[in-house]
């Protein structure tokens, strides 16, 4: 078992490139498997740099799904600390009182109370 670089190097050897969908699988894996990989016959490799030749439309649909993914973790429910409502994280409004800490709220009221509220007063209501 060699290193992720001499890995990737025998890779593209191999196959004549390193896929893109290679960056989505851990280091650790492709050193681990990388040699029952490459000990298919010789039809399974032609069959394999075959499929290599649509690797660039399999990267971009992983792309969009990471992206989707990356978008439906954004989206999250969150309490603001004035009233306890639940509101998305990605349409609340933001406080940010006097020491700087940042607090989600549910209306401008809010947080103009809490963008000049005391420390204790902070404390009170997030506690």
């Amino acid at each position: 078992m060699g290193t992720y670089e001499d890995t990737l190097e025998d890779m593209e050897k191999t196959l004549g490139s390193v896929p893109e969908f290679i960056r989505f699988i851990s280091e650790r894996s492709i050193v681990n498997d990388w040699t029952s990989w490459k000990e298919v016959g010789e039809i399974d490799l032609e069959r394999a740099r075959y499929l290599l030749s649509t690797d660039e439309i399999i990267s971009e649909w992983l792309d969009k799904a990471h992206t989707a993914s990356m978008n439906a973790e954004f989206s999250r429910k969150a309490r603001t600390v004035c009233c306890r409502m639940l509101v998305d994280t990605d349409k609340a409004q933001m406080a940010v009182t006097k020491t700087g800490e940042q607090f989600l709220v549910c209306n401008d009221n809010c947080r103009r109370f809490i963008e000049t509220a005391t420390p204790e007063q902070i404390k009170e209501i997030s506690g």
